[in-house]
C-alpha cells in the first residue's frame, strides 16, 4: 500500500458460498478481529494505492467448483454492507489496472 510492504495480519480470510475464498484489505480489523487504523490515500496514480500480485492457479489434482477462473474485486466502503454483485471480474495472466474515485450522496432531510 503506497509503496510500503502490507502485514499479512491485515488481511482478513473468510470463505463466501458464490465466490469461494475471500480476503478483506483495510476493513479497520486485523487476522485476530482486533482494531486497527484504517490505511488512507489522498494521491492518485499507480503508486498511490494498493498494489497486488494474485495467484488464481489450482493445486495439481483440484477439480474447479467455480465455473470461471480469475479473480472477482469487490471494493466498498467500509461503512456500507457489502454488495457484491457490484464488483469487477479479472482474468488470468492480464495485468489489470482499477481506479476508484470516491463519491459521497447525502440526502435531505424530510420537510
Amino acid at each position: 500500500f503506497q509503496g510500503m510492504p502490507c502485514d499479512y495480519d491485515e488481511i482478513i480470510w473468510e470463505y463466501n458460498m458464490i465466490y469461494g475464498n475471500c480476503w478483506k484489505f483495510n476493513s479497520g480489523y486485523n487476522a485476530k478481529g482486533e482494531k486497527i487504523p484504517l490505511k488512507y490515500s489522498s494521491r492518485n496514480g499507480p503508486t498511490a494505492g494498493l498494489i497486488l500480485e494474485l495467484f488464481v492457479g489450482k493445486e495439481k489434482g483440484a477439480k474447479s467448483i467455480n465455473y470461471r477462473e480469475g479473480a472477482y474485486v469487490y471494493i466498498n466502503n467500509n461503512s456500507e454492507r457489502l454488495m457484491l454483485e457490484q464488483g469487477i471480474d479479472i482474468s488470468t495472466g492480464k495485468t489489470t489496472n482499477i481506479m476508484v474515485d470516491r463519491n459521497f450522496f447525502h440526502k435531505l432531510q424530510d420537510p
